[in-house]
């Protein structure tokens, strides 16, 4: 993703989990709105089937397609909350900015120095 305000100066002493800088987040935020909206959707269409399986008017297996995609839909829920967390990076531990790889607003990879 593109870095957005990448201030750190070399030669500067960062603490442990001092603020770094971040990406942009727009996609993971898009990712997580849709994220909730589905997981909503999932656990009102569970918590409706339940009244109905237990009163015998939904199969067993109508009921455990929707359970399970109620636990589909937590767990991605769960990876766009982590993704949309993981756009801000901290330092690790505490040291010196040796030397500074990339810029404010460059494209960055995965496990780029």
């Amino acid at each position: 993703g593109k870095l957005n305000d990448f201030n750190v100066l070399e030669g500067k002493t960062l603490k442990a989990g001092e603020r770094i800088t971040s990406i942009d987040s727009t996609h993971y935020e898009q990712q997580l709105q849709e994220a909730k909206a589905s997981y909503e959707l999932a656990l009102s269409q569970l918590n409706r089937a339940e009244k109905l399986h237990k009163d015998g008017f939904l199969s067993d297996n109508d009921y455990e397609q929707l359970k399970s995609k109620e636990k589909i839909a937590k767990a991605n829920l769960l990876s766009s909350e982590k993704k949309l967390n993981d756009s801000v990076l901290y330092a690790p531990f505490t040291g010196v900015v040796v030397k500074k790889y990339v810029q404010s607003f460059e494209q960055i990879k995965a496990k780029q120095p």
